[in-house]
């Protein structure tokens, strides 16, 4: 299990996720099959076969992890964040 930190992102974060592999397969290095955009620490854009693009929620969980506590979401999968250089 992976958590991203959702109180850590910046506007702007590309949070880049493993999945769907024929996407995947397209990419550069064939690893990541899903994206969305951070608008907020706990709203982003995505887009899909479906819904076209939509503005959501992310799947938002409490963690406590040692004496810290986070705001997360878990994913069962690979989960890369990417930020701009400024």
């Amino acid at each position: 299990m992976k958590i991203v930190n959702l109180k850590n992102l910046r506007v702007g974060d590309v949070i880049l996720e493993t999945g769907i592999r024929k996407i995947a397969s397209a990419t550069d290095d064939g690893r990541y099959g899903h994206a969305s955009i951070a608008l907020g620490r706990l709203i982003k854009m995505e887009t899909g076969v479906e819904k076209g693009a939509v503005i959501a929620p992310f799947d938002a969980e409490i963690f406590s992890m040692g004496s810290d506590t986070i705001i997360g979401s878990k994913y069962d999968h690979e989960v890369l964040v990417r930020r701009p250089k400024k």
